[in-house]
C-alpha cells in the first residue's frame, strides 16, 4: 500500500488513521468537513474539505480527487438522534447520505479509475450495531445495515477485476468523547475506568462478551492486513468487536 484515501478525517477514528498512515509514509489523502485551518491535519497530507450531507459539496469530488488510491477507507459518520424519524425524515435522509450513499457511490466510482496494472481495495467500516440494534441505536445501525447490504453489492461489481471491497465490523470504538464519559462516571461511583467500561459494555451489548473499547491501532491493523491479502479479501467481512463470544456475522 503507497497511497490511501480517509474520508471523516477530522474526528474519531478516520482523524487517527490519517495520522497514523501519514506518519508511517503513505501517501495519503483526507477528507472531512472542517476548513484546513482547524483540521489539525499532519504535514505532507493532501487535504480535501467535503460534507456528504451536502450535495454540492461531493458533485465534482472524484474530479477533485483524481485518482484512485490504493486504498480507500470511508469512515466519515453521522450518528441521527433516536426520535429523528418522527420529527425530520429529510435531516434522516442526510444520514443515510453520509454513513451509506455516498461513501458506496466514491468507492465505486474511484475504483473504477484503477490503473490498468493496480489493486486497490475499498474498506468500509461497519458496524456491531446492525446486529444488535435497540431503541436508541436503531436508526444509526439501519443506515450501517445499509452500508452492509450495498458493500456486497459494490464488491459482487468488482469480481474479478484485482480489486476488493471488503467491511471491517467494529464493535465499540475507544473515542475521546466516550472514554472522557467513563472517566467522569467512574470517578463519580468511585470506580476504576477498567471497571467502569466493562460495565458500559455488559450493559450496552447484552448479547456479546466484550471485555475492552477497541483501539484506533487496532482497526489500523486490521485494515492493513485486509488489504495485504489482495483481491481474495473481496466480499470479506472481518470482525473486531472487543473480545466477544459471540457471533456478529
Amino acid at each position: 500500500m503507497k497511497s490511501v484515501l480517509i474520508t471523516g478525517a477530522t474526528n474519531g477514528l478516520g482523524a487517527s488513521l490519517t495520522a497514523q498512515f501519514a506518519q508511517a509514509g503513505l501517501d495519503v489523502i483526507a477528507i472531512g468537513r472542517k476548513p484546513r485551518e482547524n483540521a489539525n491535519m499532519p504535514d505532507g497530507v493532501r487535504y480535501i474539505r467535503a460534507d456528504f450531507a451536502k450535495v454540492d459539496d461531493v458533485t465534482d469530488l472524484v474530479e477533485e480527487i483524481g485518482h484512485c488510491p490504493d486504498c480507500i477507507v470511508p469512515a466519515a459518520v453521522g450518528y441521527p438522534h433516536q426520535d429523528i424519524l418522527f420529527t425530520d425524515v429529510a435531516e434522516l435522509e442526510s444520514y443515510y447520505r453520509v454513513n451509506a450513499l455516498i461513501p458506496i457511490a466514491l468507492c465505486g466510482e474511484l475504483l473504477e479509475r484503477r490503473k490498468p496494472d493496480q489493486f486497490a481495495a475499498a474498506i468500509f467500516i461497519g458496524s456491531e450495531s446492525t446486529f444488535t440494534a435497540h431503541r436508541g441505536s436503531a436508526l444509526y445501525a439501519s443506515t450501517k445495515a445499509a452500508l452492509r447490504v450495498l458493500y456486497q453489492g459494490l464488491a459482487d461489481a468488482n469480481r474479478s477485476k484485482n480489486a476488493a471491497v471488503s467491511m471491517l465490523m467494529l464493535g465499540p470504538l475507544a473515542n475521546e468523547k466516550k472514554l472522557s464519559e467513563l472517566s467522569a462516571v467512574a470517578k463519580k461511583k468511585g470506580l476504576s475506568d477498567a471497571d467502569i467500561t466493562k460495565l458500559f459494555l455488559r450493559k450496552s451489548n447484552r448479547n456479546l462478551v466484550i471485555d475492552a473499547l477497541i483501539d484506533f491501532e487496532s482497526c489500523r491493523t486490521c485494515i492493513e492486513h485486509v488489504f495485504s491479502l489482495g483481491p481474495i479479501a473481496n466480499g470479506m467481512m472481518c470482525r473486531l468487536d472487543g473480545g466477544s463470544s459471540g457471533s456478529l456475522i
